[in-house]
């Protein structure tokens, strides 16, 4: 693997976790706001013929199944809720798609919308409007003039009717207990599905919208002035802080486990082909891969959740409207960008590593995260399937910019090399001679440190004998010394 390619890949790694946690919470956002426009679009469809009162009741409908549904995309819940807007008899106003189905009353006080949703069959019939569906219900198998027409369904009320509704059933539940018996069960069963939200089982919920309030959106619809935001419907305000950090969790171990893959693969693969061809795996090795895997994970996980909380913050407008529409990709790459800048200044600052190697690693950083943006970038346009073209462009992009990086890198130090130039103090030229260079040329060369007497030694005497010596001419040896690269971002002598 060249080195450029192995610094692209290393950089993916890095920020392959943080890239699909920012895609997937900018999705989130956007399927708020697009709940949120929903919204917008079907208050203004009801017009403004109807009279406020007419109008708030049926706001109420659409209001809570919208805020439910943004409420289940806050929590990750594919439940959702729809209004199907069917007059039939008894017929619900709020439906999920988990079966079940909530009808709304808004009257002017808890008595009223309590009294409205424990309408009994026999009631119903002699009301000219509701006769003939609760005549056929009566006609049918089971059903008795005391039932509830609503029976079994949720039965919503304002925001803050509650207290008063309650008051309400409890004493007419207390008067037919002895009056008239079977009228109880009517009231008892209303009380019990008594609510002012729509909820689920798994504890997602409508935002609760007082009859005042709706009158209100009701008067600004018709006055073409409606503000939702005015009600607390927005991406900023709905989005709390339990939500940001249940994302950040989710999306921190998301990216551990991406990068401990990614950085694993490259060592699964080699040690297949070792054991095909060698037939055995070099376990120190994989021992020094896993300690990298366990390295690279724990960073993802860092990096992964900042980036899910900032694009969340961000793109919903809590950190002001300048940053709402600032790409994902772009906070993922600058929160590993500035973590990896974070990590190696800490190593800076305990000598690990001298100022160029940490100038050139985020010079390294900072243009193959540019080049992964715009080859994400084409491969989402090209791909039409979410994240994936994203992510595979940003592949090709990290290891092109990891090559290109490298290229570039080189030709600049050989410009350094060849012309002497320090680019403003990137490169520095060292014109000091090597100890090698400075021997050649026949200086002695010595340390102080190391620097010791001669031991006085006595002379040994040994017999002389014949030798004939064998004339050579001169070989002359010229070793010049050059210019080269002999650290990071530093040029001197070399040999």
């Amino acid at each position: 693997m060249s080195d450029g390619f192995k610094d692209g890949y290393e950089f993916y790694v890095r920020t392959a976790g943080a890239q699909l946690a920012a895609l997937t919470e900018s999705a989130r956002i956007e399927a708020i706001d697009r709940e949120i426009e929903k919204l917008y679009r079907e208050i203004a469809e009801l017009g403004t013929n109807k009279t406020v009162e007419t109008l708030s009741g049926d706001i109420a409908e659409f209001y809570h199944a919208d805020t439910f549904n943004i409420d289940a995309i806050l929590n990750d819940s594919s439940n959702r809720a729809y209004v199907p807007r069917i007059n039939t008899f008894a017929s619900p106003d709020v439906v999920l798609d988990t079966g079940e189905a909530f009808q709304i009353k808004y009257y002017a006080d808890g008595a009223k919308s309590a009294r409205a949703q424990a309408v009994s069959l026999e009631e119903a019939s002699r009301n000219p409007h509701t006769s003939s569906g609760a005549i056929k219900t009566l006609a049918s198998d089971g059903a008795t003039g005391s039932d509830p027409i609503y029976d079994g369904m949720g039965r919503l009320i304002p925001d803050g009717q509650l207290d008063e509704a309650d008051v309400f059933l409890d004493q007419k539940i207390v008067k037919e207990s002895v009056v008239r018996p079977d009228e109880v069960r009517r009231y008892s069963e209303t009380k019990e599905k008594l609510t002012s939200t729509v909820s689920d089982r798994d504890g997602i919920s409508s935002k609760g919208l007082s009859r005042e309030e709706s009158k209100q959106l009701a008067r600004e619809s018709k006055e073409g002035s409606l503000d939702l935001a005015n009600h607390g419907i927005s991406a900023d305000q709905l989005m709390e802080a339990k939500h940001i950090a249940k994302a950040s969790l989710k999306a921190g171990l998301s990216a551990a486990a991406i990068a401990a893959l990614l950085q694993a693969a490259p060592s699964i693969i080699e040690s297949i082909q070792e054991l095909a061809q060698e037939g055995s795996i070099d376990l120190g090795r994989l021992q020094e891969d896993g300690a990298d895997t366990v390295a690279a994970g724990g960073s993802a996980f860092v990096t992964g959740a900042l980036t899910a909380a900032l694009t969340d913050m961000a793109q919903s407008g809590k950190l002001g409207e300048s940053l709402v529409g600032l790409p994902s990709a772009v906070i993922a790459s600058a929160t590993v960008i500035a973590f990896n800048a974070l990590k190696n200044g800490i190593r800076m600052a305990h000598g690990d590593m001298d100022q160029r190697s940490y100038a050139d690693a985020i010079l390294n950083d900072t243009f193959i995260a540019s080049c992964a943006l715009a080859s994400g970038m084409l491969g989402q346009a090209a791909c039409p399937i979410p994240a994936l073209g994203y992510m595979l462009g940003s592949f090709v992009g990290s290891a092109v910019g990891g090559l290109t990086y490298q290229a570039g890198k080189q030709a600049f130090i050989s410009f350094s090399v060849e012309h002497g130039a320090t680019f403003f103090g990137l490169v520095d030229q060292d014109y000091e001679l090597p100890d090698p260079v400075l021997s050649e040329i026949g200086l002695d060369v010595f340390e102080y440190d190391r620097f010791a007497f001669e031991q006085p030694a006595l002379d040994g005497f040994a017999p002389s004998y014949a030798e004939i010596e064998m004339s050579e001419g001169p070989k002359p040896a010229i070793t010049l010394p050059r210019r080269g690269v002999i650290a990071v971002g530093k040029v001197g002598y070399v040999l």
